[in-house]
């Protein structure tokens, strides 16, 4: 489970990845939208501010004439006349207002609103000379709505100055701001005229039901105070939410024009970036949920077949193995029956062969005896009979040793205190250095004796025919070590002989299997039928040209054991004299 695991962990952070790109690529979106709409929104407002500014210009200079003439004379009878006149003229102007002290309307002429009777307070009309108020030289109202055009026209007025040098009253006309209605805007999109004091004078367009015109904006101070320049800003305060504002004030005069378009409106090509966008993260995590199911679902597949093969290679080894061990098992019991057969025939052979053995050696010694008597140079010939018929009744010993099953005679026994014992009396026969290293203590071992000593002198023989072979600048040294292991008694016979091949290595154990020209083969097999008399193992280890390691492992004995006797060592003592006379 753990390549599912990892891919779908991997789908997880790539589907995350996807989402974080898409909601980073909307926010992009959010903020390039923002810009573009303000900088629509700045050009818009400054070409309104522009048209105004100039449309005002247009009218300044002739109500200041106007103005001039008028000076000290503020008699609407006597003036109507050429006033009439000068409206007539002019392509700009279409009325004429004059305003008294108190800022209402005395007279009208041309298409003045006829409910516009107040433009003004009489601080701008009445104002001393020198005073703060004498510091604005014109006067702008609040705009009217013109119905005709869906616009608004503006009043301005100029003073008119008396002969004491006091405002006595003033001239005003109304400025038709006609492109307002001639700009195409945008939804949600609006101009609004602004007073320094953010007091809405006029909408644009219009709002019926809307209360935005008794609203007041936060102060613009700092936006009259820097002529000629647009503003942008994020308007909070409006009622319906909040608007994206561009900001300019009118140079020369206390006027500002605002060109402003809602969020909604802002965002809605924004909305619709953001539906493709989340259409494309959603069809990009399901694209990715969908390649990580198809490759799960492969993974598994496969593991199901690497299953399902392994499987079958289990049963095919299972088979291979059954039929291995079957053909084991056959070689096994033909090859018991073949040593059964042969055990039969040996021991039918050295049985037969050991009366006429016993009738050769009889008529050996008394030819030798005779030989010896009469000083007859057939001495060395008949050594060489006697050498060769003791042979004959060693591998007779041997294949009856074999072929007979000999009970066990287990006996308790201190196990270094009785190898020693039987070690030193090897001594006496063995061509080689023979030493022991035993540190096997107090260890109690129950054996039979007999068959252990037979084991004993088995190994010794072959380390002694091993080195037979060995140059003599070698040295030639048999030891004999024990130990202890858990729950066993560890003998080991090591010798420096010229080793065993790893060929030979797996059939030294083999009845009959030899590396020698003479002898029977059995002297291994004999030692490893012992051993597992016992209970034990052995085990051979050896490499040519560093000599041969034998290890016997045999369980250790539960119960203490007293001082061996006399009579058990006379036993030892004399089966090994039986065995050097054997050998």
């Amino acid at each position: 489970m753990r390549p599912v695991t990892t891919l779908l962990a991997t789908g997880i952070v790539w589907i995350t990845g996807v989402l974080v790109a898409c909601s980073l690529a909307g926010g992009y979106l959010r903020h390039q939208v923002l810009n573009t709409t303000a900088d629509e929104l700045k050009r818009l407002d400054t070409t309104v501010a522009v048209a105004a500014t100039q449309s005002l210009q247009g009218v300044e200079p002739v109500l200041a004439r106007l103005a001039d003439r008028l000076r000290g004379r503020l008699d609407a009878t006597e003036n109507a006349a050429w006033l009439k006149q000068i409206i007539e003229r002019s392509g700009q102007i279409d009325s004429l207002a004059l305003i008294g002290s108190d800022g209402k309307v005395l007279s009208t002429i041309g298409a003045w609103p006829a409910n516009l009777t107040d433009i003004g307070d009489k601080k701008f009309f009445a104002a001393a000379a020198g005073s703060a108020a004498d510091s604005a030289a014109r006067f702008i109202g609040r705009p009217v709505e013109d119905p005709a055009t869906d616009s608004f026209r503006l009043p301005i007025a100029q003073r008119i100055i008396g002969d004491q040098g006091a405002a006595i009253g003033g001239i005003a006309t109304m400025v038709p701001l006609t492109k307002l209605a001639t700009i195409p805007l945008p939804d949600d999109t609006r101009i609004t005229l602004l007073d320094p004091e953010g007091k809405v004078l006029a909408i644009h367009p219009a709002r019926p039901g809307s209360n935005a015109l008794n609203s007041t904006d936060s102060n613009l101070g700092p936006i009259f105070s820097a002529s000629n320049v647009t503003t942008v800003r994020e308007n909070t305060s409006d009622q319906e939410g909040w608007r994206i504002e561009a900001i300019r004030p009118l140079a020369g005069y206390r006027i500002a024009v605002s060109v402003s378009r809602g969020a909604s409106a802002t965002l809605s090509s924004w909305k619709y970036q953001m539906f493709v966008v989340a259409i494309f993260a959603l069809g990009g995590a399901v694209a990715i949920a969908l390649m990580m199911y198809l490759i799960a679902r492969q993974i598994h597949a496969h593991d199901e077949l690497s299953e399902a093969y392994a499987e079958r290679l289990e049963a095919e080894r299972a088979r291979l193995e059954a039929e291995r061990a079957q053909l084991e098992a056959e070689t096994k019991v033909l090859k018991l029956e073949r040593l059964a057969v042969l055990g039969q025939v040996t021991a039918a052979v050295a049985q037969e062969l050991r009366e006429p053995l016993i009738a050769v050696r009889d008529g050996l010694e008394t030819l030798k005896k005779v030989v010896t008597d009469s000083g007859s140079e057939l001495e060395q010939p008949v050594a060489r009979m006697e050498r060769s018929l003791e042979r004959c009744e060693r591998m007779s010993s041997d294949l009856l040793e074999y072929t007979r099953s000999r009970e066990m005679q287990p006996k308790t026994i201190r196990f270094d205190q009785w190898l020693e014992d039987v070690v030193e009396q090897q001594k006496n026969w063995v061509p080689f250095k023979l030493s022991t290293e035993l540190r096997a203590g107090n260890a109690v071992a129950a054996v039979d004796p007999d068959r252990i000593l037979r084991l004993l002198m088995d190994l010794i023989e072959n380390a002694c025919q091993a080195m037979d072979d060995t140059p003599t600048e070698y040295e030639k040294r048999i030891t004999v070590r024990t130990g202890v292991a858990p729950g066993l008694v560890v003998l080991t016979v090591i010798d420096t002989g010229p080793g065993i091949s790893e060929k030979d290595q797996a059939h030294i154990f083999e009845p009959l299997f030899s590396t020698k020209s003479y002898g029977t083969g059995l002297g291994l097999s004999i030692v490893k039928q012992i051993v597992e008399q016992h209970g034990g193992v052995i085990r051979v280890d050896s490499e040519v040209g560093h000599g041969t390691r034998v290890r016997v492992c045999l369980p250790l004995a539960a119960e203490a054991l007293p001082d061996r006797t006399g009579s058990e060592s006379a036993a030892a003592e004399g089966a090994a004299t039986q065995r050097r006379a054997a050998a």
